[in-house]
């Protein structure tokens, strides 16, 4: 599987890129009055709304401090466009099947957390990009 590997809050995490269109640096978010924790706003990038979502906020319950060197994460799922703000991107890899270790999302089915391995000495979470739209969706 490509996996996308980001940075927020000090902390490894990945994607799949089946859901990754682009990554940007951050621009300009308009912001969307009660919009909770999650939800920064929103931004348009070449005539297309993204809904601003900050990672931050989904893993750790807070907002992020923002910073012009933060990266945004262009996704679609489901015909949405969500942009996940990241603290910085490292690298698109190609992760054997056989690295992902799963047990995690066993042990805990409501998590944002699909998998767990390793890159570069480091363990990186994968993200469940999906169960991240469902959770967007009801809030």
């Amino acid at each position: 599987m490509l996996v996308m590997i980001f940075k927020v809050n000090n902390q490894f995490f990945g994607i799949d890129i089946t859901y990754l269109h682009e990554v940007i640096k951050r621009q300009k978010i308009t912001p969307i009055q009660d919009s909770g924790t999650y939800v920064a706003g929103v931004t348009d990038v070449r005539g297309k709304l993204y809904t601003c979502v900050d990672i931050n906020g989904i893993l750790y319950d807070k907002r992020s401090s923002w910073s012009k060197d933060q990266l945004f994460l262009l996704t679609c799922c489901n015909n949405s466009l969500i942009s996940f703000i990241v603290d910085g991107a490292e690298n698109v890899v190609n992760i054997d099947d056989d690295s992902f270790d799963f047990s995690f999302k066993q042990m805990i089915p409501n998590s944002s957390v699909e998998a767990v391995f390793r890159y570069n000495n480091n363990l990186v979470s994968l993200l469940d990009v999906q169960y991240l739209y469902e959770r967007l969706g009801n809030t």
